[in-house]
């Protein structure tokens, strides 16, 4: 899985929750206020969902097995004779289920999870962040605007800071946030902005903007980011391993989805950047935000520091010898 731990522990907030590990004794009892609402809801939702149409259809519908679908797991156990109630546990934050007696592979640094004894069935194996942009990704226009922007800025006499910023590409695009982003760099024209929109919107729907800002629909991020000083990101785990693995700080404006609260709070823990608030802060407070971390020399540190933690988990392959090692066990 690509999450930090998902297991209930006294010293982990839920995911998607901003707090950091508790500290006092009134904070260990609200870490436990906030796990059971989250089970709670979690019931309740599961019970929603059975009341929907497709959820009264469930039980006599063909199974589908490449789907989280409990009905189709269920499905499945039934027919290979799999005590699937008996070995999962369904309260837990990440839905349908976890399993209660498999081994979990997290594709994450320990290193960067808040300070706690992992769940016996938990392993933390780095994170998975390819050497080069994976074939396939960025349109050709993207690609070409970003060669040219690139070979520009090395011909250039005067190296301006460059902010990579995208805020992902499975939910709609905020735009009164990416306008203030925008602002920040008309204001700053001695600064470099690269925008990805994830396709969640045109280039033309943010236009005219600076010369100093390239807006691109499918921004080749990986390529982006090993030239970058500092990035601003949404909270998602993978542009956060990304950037770290580049030796970028981070501005972090989470937009609530899934873990990217619990990602936030621990860049924040961690000091590898800072971290706003997407729906109050303004242009002032993010150019503050963004100055701050293109200016820290602790942060940055702190920063090569954890690059090189997630280098120590290629050599060995931690995620390789992990496996073989389970697979041994099983065998």
């Amino acid at each position: 899985m690509v999450w930090f731990s998902i297991f209930k522990d006294e010293l982990l907030p839920p995911l998607d929750s901003m707090d950091g590990p508790p500290q006092t004794p009134a904070e260990a009892r609200a870490n436990e206020a906030a796990w059971s609402r989250k089970q709670r809801a979690g019931r309740a939702v599961r019970v929603r969902r059975k009341l929907t149409p497709q959820g009264l259809a469930d039980p006599w519908r063909v199974p589908g097995y490449g789907t989280v679908s409990h009905a189709d797991l269920a499905a499945l156990a039934r027919r290979r004779g799999y005590p699937l109630e008996e070995r999962t546990e369904r309260s837990h934050w990440l839905w349908p289920h976890t399993y209660a007696d498999l081994p979990v592979l997290s594709f994450n640094a320990s290193e960067m999870d808040f300070p706690h004894r992992p769940h016996p069935l938990l392993s933390y194996v780095g994170p998975m962040i390819p050497s080069k942009p994976p074939p396939g990704t960025g349109a050709d226009a993207s690609w070409d605007a970003w060669r040219r922007w690139r070979e520009d800025r090395a011909k250039s006499d005067t190296k301006r800071p460059l902010v990579y910023c995208s805020l992902g590409s499975y939910w709609s695009a905020d735009v009164r946030f990416l306008r203030e982003v925008i602002e920040v760099f008309r204001r700053r024209p001695d600064w470099e902005l690269v925008l990805g929109l994830g396709s969640t919107l045109a280039p033309s729907d943010l236009e005219p903007v600076p010369s100093n800002v390239l807006l691109l629909e499918w921004a080749p991020q990986i390529d982006v980011l090993d030239a970058a000083d500092a990035a601003i990101t949404h909270g998602g785990i993978t542009s956060i391993n990304e950037a770290i693995d580049r030796g970028v700080p981070l501005v972090v404006y989470s937009t609530g989805h899934m873990d990217q609260n619990g990602c936030a709070a621990r860049v924040e823990y961690h000091g590898l950047g800072v971290v706003g608030d997407r729906t109050s802060d303004r242009s002032d407070e993010l150019e503050a935000k963004s100055d701050q971390v293109l200016n820290s020399d602790a942060i940055r540190a702190r920063v090569g520091g954890m690059r090189s933690v997630f280098q120590s988990y290629r050599e060995p392959d931690v995620a390789v010898d992990r496996v073989e090692r389970e697979l041994a066990e099983r065998s």
